[in-house]
């Protein structure tokens, strides 16, 4: 097992935080020495502290009597792989809010989908370059807190609708991604369009929004057509980044690009 007490540095393309605050504790579960070595590296080298375990199972174990910033973990491994493990997470109410990375095999395709099922944050194709990897972990480290402190002020604004051990509102949150997805090419779309549709005022479904992903109104939109890019990239459903930009509600391919690459740390063209 790897732990080390250190301070956390945040990848360039991020608000930078200040050397006094505490290193995020990355919980890493993988099979193989090899990766997880590199992995732990990588981590550490951006001021990360790393524990890591060899399977899902061994992880409840540690997650017993540990609360990780973020699990970044394999999906294909022995006694219990991550889909298991992914489940068991969520299944308890001091864990189940922890984002998740899914390291995956191109060809995982089944396990992928199951991941984002259960509620998985992100994935990441093996093999992958370190910007890859870091840009993920230090965008979901912010979105996390930014939930954390959105959960904090929805209890204190709305206290009659809150449960501290109610499970998010998933089939709602899936109903307004439906509803994104649905008017995905038009550029002007925001979620204002849309609150009549899930029962909501305006300013509820902002907080809403922000309890459930940690981002803005703004943010979430940004977040849907992104990973719809990612999607028809990956599905070779699109020739160009024009093409793809179009495709997602974006007219400026150039801007479309920058935020593509902030937010996965690797070029749309690298997918073409």
């Amino acid at each position: 097992m790897i732990s080390q007490e250190i301070h956390e540095e945040k990848h360039q393309v991020l608000p930078e935080k200040t050397i006094e605050q505490p290193a995020a504790h990355i919980l890493l579960v993988e099979d193989n020495r090899e990766m997880a070595d590199y992995v732990t590296s990588l981590l550490e080298d951006h001021n990360y502290q790393v524990s890591c375990v060899i399977n899902g199972k061994k992880a409840l174990v540690w997650l017993d009597e540990n609360v990780p910033d973020l699990i970044i973990s394999d999906v294909m491994m022995p006694v219990m792989d991550g889909i298991e493990l992914l489940s068991q997470i969520k299944q308890r109410d001091h864990l189940r809010l922890i984002p998740v990375i899914f390291l995956s095999a191109k060809t995982d395709i089944e396990g992928r989908m199951e991941g984002f099922r259960l509620g998985v944050n992100d994935y990441i194709h093996k093999p992958f370059v370190p910007d890859e990897l870091m840009v993920r972990v230090a965008n979901l480290l912010e979105f996390s807190e930014n939930r954390k402190n959105a959960i904090i002020e929805y209890e204190e604004t709305e206290p009659n609708n809150w449960d501290a051990a109610e499970s998010p509102d998933e089939e709602r949150l899936s109903l307004i991604r439906e509803l994104v997805e649905s008017h995905i090419t038009d550029g002007n779309f925001n979620l204002d369009a849309i609150a009549s549709d899930v029962a909501m005022s305006k300013s509820t479904l902002y907080r809403f929004i922000k309890k459930e992903t940690g981002l803005s109104a703004g943010n979430f939109v940004k977040e849907v057509r992104l990973q719809q890019a990612r999607e028809l990239l990956e599905n070779k459903q699109v020739k160009t980044v024009k093409e793809t930009s179009l495709a997602v509600g974006y007219n400026h391919s150039g801007y479309f690009s920058k935020q593509f690459y902030e937010r996965f740390g690797f070029r749309v063209s690298d997918l073409l």
